[in-house]
């Protein structure tokens, strides 16, 4: 009467536990650990004080970037009471559950597309040791929660094709909108082409609709916020100074283009993170406008922040405007440097996801040296790009192709090429809206990477991980169940 019927898919999720659990005591024995410290040193967290006794007034005035990665710190360290071992262990058992999460959802992915269990049970615990899923699980930052993120919203996206249920729609689009709140990567132009590539696919009914587009409402509300009270679009205030890192330091530039003779010394001696100049000149400027009637909290004000930059100071409201029309006129003048510049990053974006130059000296990789050294040369890498780019000026050297993964150009090649041919000749329309679905998503996150990223590449390559393993999933299996076939026949 009370028995229970366990299932193989069951008894494989409890295993994906099992090796989930077992790996990490073992890289907790060999001293793997979870580095919550240095996040401290990076401009994407608010200050400390601030998060902790004035949380929802530093969000609301939040313009460096979207405000929900800083939420969930800002709710850690108040739970943590200011103690910051705490605060390290609570972070890491989110991790931890993160990633147990993603592993169980990638699994639950590989069922709804009716994926082999043997396969994508040994796939995913491939997918669960690899060096780039370990090293970011362990460094606090917004990158492991994306990807945990990503996996959900590929769950829910997927089973709303399925089932057409309007619950499903409304989880898919609430973990989408939560992507756009933690990543300024994920624009609502990203959230507007799923949901038109839902309603060109198939006919919804009117609920539908209205439903997806109340729903709009939510990652709109973010660029509203900083419309009402900075008067400016987007999620994040730092765009046009970060391409600005095209330029930088190349010597075949003629900075007198630049009309501003502010941004033409920054941008011409390379000051993106000049503290004095940058603050100087930028509340001049503001205060010329007079624009500077803000709250004077540590949130704008601080010069700052923890042991960095405060990069949500106000000024850089009016840097990132100055650097707008600095970037544009080097683009006419330059457009060539700039599609240098693409290329560079297109090298940057194939390169390991661990060679995230924030990874530098990374303890972790160094404990992992003789794994992670295989691993390189097992996926194609000759070079290391994050020590041939270790200079001051290494956003003006022409990357070499020896730095990047050759297997994760194939795939990429691969899944671009099998995707279309199968959209174009395909039966099954259901697997022909999921290739749609993973060419969409990895085509959106490559184009947003190299066209206003440079040296960080790889880094928002990791986000796409999940839809290039889904897509691999899928062709084993596809090949597994055609040699089924074949050996009956």
């Amino acid at each position: 009467m009370f028995a229970i019927k366990l299932n193989q898919s069951f008894y494989l999720k409890v295993g994906i536990l099992s090796v989930y659990l077992f790996s990490r005591i073992y890289l907790h024995f060999i001293g793997v650990g979870f580095d919550y410290h240095s996040f401290l040193w990076f401009p994407h967290v608010l200050n400390v004080d601030s998060l902790e006794n004035n949380l929802l007034e530093s969000l609301t005035y939040i313009h460096h970037q979207p405000p929900l990665y800083n939420l969930i710190i800002g709710v850690f360290l108040k739970v943590s009471s200011g103690h910051t071992h705490l605060f390290g262990v609570l972070m890491h058992l989110f991790h931890l559950s993160l990633g147990i999460l993603t592993c169980v959802t990638i699994f639950e992915i590989a069922n709804l597309l009716n994926i082999n269990r043997i396969i994508s049970f040994v796939g995913i615990c491939i997918f669960m040791i690899l060096p780039d899923f370990i090293i970011y699980e362990k460094f606090l930052f917004y990158d492991f929660i994306v990807l945990a993120a990503i996996s959900q919203f590929i769950y829910w996206y997927i089973k709303f094709l399925k089932t057409s249920k309007i619950k499903h729609l409304v989880f898919s689009l609430l973990v989408a909108t939560f992507l756009i709140g933690v990543r300024s990567a994920f624009h609502i132009v990203w959230i507007i082409g799923l949901i038109s590539l839902l309603f060109i696919t198939k006919r919804y009914s009117f609920k539908h609709y209205y439903v997806a587009v109340l729903l709009l409402l939510l990652p709109f509300s973010f660029f509203l916020k900083n419309k009402i009270i900075y008067d400016t679009l987007g999620t994040s205030s730092f765009m046009w100074t970060n391409i600005s890192k095209y330029y930088v330091y190349n010597s075949s530039v003629n900075f007198d283009v630049i009309e501003d003779s502010s941004t033409r010394k920054w941008i011409s001696e390379g000051k993106i993170y000049d503290r004095a100049d940058t603050y100087k000149i930028g509340n001049t400027n503001l205060a010329q406008q007079g624009r500077l009637n803000y709250p004077k909290i540590a949130t704008l004000h601080n010069l700052e922040n923890n042991y960095n930059i405060n990069s949500n100071h106000i000024a850089f409201l009016r840097i990132n405007q100055f650097y707008k029309k600095a970037i544009l006129q080097l683009i006419d003048k330059y457009p060539t440097i700039y599609l240098e510049g693409i290329e560079n990053g297109i090298t940057s974006f194939f390169a390991p996801t661990t060679e995230f130059i924030g990874f530098h000296n990374n303890g972790n990789i160094n404990k992992m040296n003789n794994y992670y050294a295989n691993y390189k040369y097992l996926i194609g890498v000759r070079e290391s790009y994050v020590n041939k780019n270790l200079v001051d000026n290494r956003y003006s050297l022409k990357n070499s192709w020896k730095t990047t993964s050759l297997l994760a150009v194939l795939i990429y090649i691969s899944t671009f090429l099998i995707s279309i041919i199968y959209l174009a000749s395909g039966k099954n329309i259901f697997i022909k809206k999921v290739f749609l679905f993973v060419l969409y998503n990895v085509t959106y996150i490559f184009l947003t990477s190299v066209m206003f990223e440079i040296g960080e590449n790889m880094r928002q390559r990791y986000y796409s991980d999940i839809f290039i393993f889904m897509f691999v999933l899928l062709l084993l299996d596809y090949g597994y169940k055609r040699y089924i076939r074949f050996t009956k026949s």
